[in-house]
């Protein structure tokens, strides 16, 4: 069998387990879990709205140039400020593309140089190059554009028809292969917030199997403990306080079942009723044997004035059974001495079980702080998914922005009658794509909010475990409160101990008073009147002194 403090230890040690096994497990998943948020966060969520940028400003290129046209058409090119004003916008938004193609492709070449998964590789080298292909594109519809303006200029209209024709069937080009990239993005940005959200889901379900079993293993393992340890802890104090209250019962003995420390409480106590009970047999014989040598005395003392050598006689056997008395004290106090000895033993014995159920407590409060910090790690992956949220409700507005614009170049092309249907389509498309847009948008908001569900839940398990621990700690309080009282009925045996040995001292001082006053009486054998007179006191004292003696051994069992 094991022993109090190893089965404390062990149990401590597998709750401990059991919860890093759960933190280490949360934590890994929280992590994978963490990585794919980031990188929707801080790869996918800018890359789309870079795409989507280069697309809005694309259309407004658009606009503008058919404005340049219309404006070439109707006042002129020559002179025309209007006209000037939108070639200066298209330039400015040329510019801007630059600047978003740039961009896009510096997220490309930051995701390529720092990943490690295989699968988000190939994705990415995908879309750098159709960012390459779109930047191509995109300068190839620029140099086109400026072409037609510098023809314009020069009022050179018959080349004109061909080269808008071109134009419109690059920019149309540009802008399905705009679509085609945002849909891909799209489409493994989604795939990034479902694995994220699986993961969770997997993480959420685990977690909760490593939580049931960890509470049924420590339950119970503490209810194993407390039976086995209150068991003979009852035991020990129902005879103690049988002995110190009750009928007093020196035969009784407690079962030693094992070798711990209850075993050896039980052994110690059993020692101990051992020994006290020889103390109280030879005390009780002795004042059995101090009684009949009062009786003889007296007929002694009776005896004394008809016959002198026979009170000698018998008064030297009164010396020599006085003597056997002091011996039997003095055996008595050295006894009671190691009585004194194996109580203060016990004490030491429960003191140190009371110490390793603190340390315990101490253990348990441990692992306790451990499930807090996994549960403040959740909060703050709760937290970042709501500044998710904040970048996708940019990413509506600006498709909201882009549907407003598409309509709004919808509405010039129909003004701009046969010049502008080939817009008209342009703009259709990019409305559509912006309504895709948005809904993809909304898609990843909800798996967002499901993803924050998941991490409250995992919240409220880690909370679970922490109330679970805290109901261990209140277990080994109720076994450091039964160690207490084992201490304070070893106490009250230290007391009765005390008592005992003062009696043997009061026994000891009237054997050693009856032994002058037999010497006196054999001093004064020719005064045998005055002799007998103080023979018979101290007859009669010594006859108080064994009625004494006889009633405090009858408040034991023998």
């Amino acid at each position: 069998m094991f022993s109090l403090k190893a089965k404390i230890i062990l149990n401590s040690a597998i709750l401990a387990l059991l919860i890093v096994i759960t933190a280490g497990y949360a934590l890994h998943s929280m992590n994978r879990i963490g990585q794919e948020l980031t990188a929707i966060a801080e790869q996918d969520i800018p890359l789309t709205q870079a795409i989507s940028e280069i697309a809005l400003m694309q259309l407004h290129q658009g606009i503008h140039f058919e404005r340049a046209l219309r404006q070439a058409a109707s006042d002129g090119a020559g002179g025309n400020p209007r006209f000037q004003q939108e070639i200066d916008a298209f330039d400015r938004y040329d510019q801007r593309i630059g600047e978003q193609i740039a961009r896009a492709e510096a997220i490309t070449r930051s995701v390529l140089a720092n990943t490690s998964q295989e699968m988000t590789a190939e994705e990415f080298t995908r879309v750098g190059q159709q960012v390459g292909e779109i930047a191509s594109q995109h300068a190839e519809y620029s140099e086109h554009a400026q072409r037609a303006f510098d023809m314009l200029a020069r009022g050179d209209t018959e080349q004109l028809t061909t080269l808008a024709d071109a134009i419109a069937r690059e920019e149309d080009a540009l802008d399905d292969n705009i679509e085609a990239l945002l849909h891909e993005i799209q489409g493994f940005t989604a795939m990034a917030a479902k694995r994220a959200e699986e993961q969770e889901l997997n993480a959420v379900g685990t977690l909760s199997g490593l939580t049931l079993f960890g509470l049924i293993i420590g339950i119970a393992a503490s209810t194993f403990i407390i039976i086995s340890t209150l068991r003979p802890l009852k035991k020990v104090i129902g005879a103690m306080d049988d002995i110190a209250q009750g009928e007093g019962d020196l035969t009784r003995r407690l079962e030693v079942v094992d070798n711990h420390e209850l075993g050896a409480i039980c052994a110690a106590f059993n020692r101990f009723a051992g020994q006290v009970h020889g103390i109280i047999t030879e005390v009780s014989n002795s004042s059995n044997q101090l009684a009949a040598s009062a009786e003889e005395l007296s007929c002694v003392t009776h005896e004394l004035s008809q016959n002198t050598e026979t009170a000698k006689t018998e008064i030297e056997q009164v010396a020599t059974a006085m003597n056997e008395m002091s011996a039997t004290v003095s055996e008595v106090a050295g006894n009671t001495s190691h009585v004194v000895d194996a109580a203060n033993n016990a004490d030491s014995e429960a003191v140190t079980g009371n110490q390793v159920v603190r340390e315990v407590i101490q253990v348990i409060e441990a692992m306790a702080d451990t499930v807090r910090q996994s549960s403040a790690v959740i909060r703050n992956l709760d937290e970042q998914s709501e500044s998710i949220s904040m970048v996708l409700d940019v990413i509506k507005s600006i498709s909201e922005q882009t549907n407003l614009l598409a309509l709004n170049a919808a509405i010039e092309a129909a003004r701009a009658g046969e010049h502008g249907r080939g817009f008209a389509v342009v703009a259709e498309e990019v409305r559509s794509l912006a309504a895709k847009t948005q809904d993809s948008a909304g898609q990843i908001e909800d798996m967002i909010a499901r993803l924050q569900e998941g991490a409250k839940e995992a919240v409220t398990s880690m909370d679970t475990s922490h109330e679970h621990a805290q109901r261990s700690v209140e277990k080994a309080n109720e076994a450091g409160s039964s160690l207490d009282r084992i201490t304070q009925s070893v106490s009250t045996i230290n007391d009765m101990n005390t008592q005992i040995a003062t009696a043997a001292e009061e026994q000891s001082a009237v054997a050693e008073e009856i032994n002058r006053n037999i010497t006196n009486i054999h001093d004064t054998a020719n005064q045998s009147a005055t002799a007998g007179q103080q023979t018979a006191i101290a007859s009669q004292e010594l006859a108080s002194l064994a009625e004494n003696l006889r009633g405090i051994v009858s408040r034991f069992k023998l």
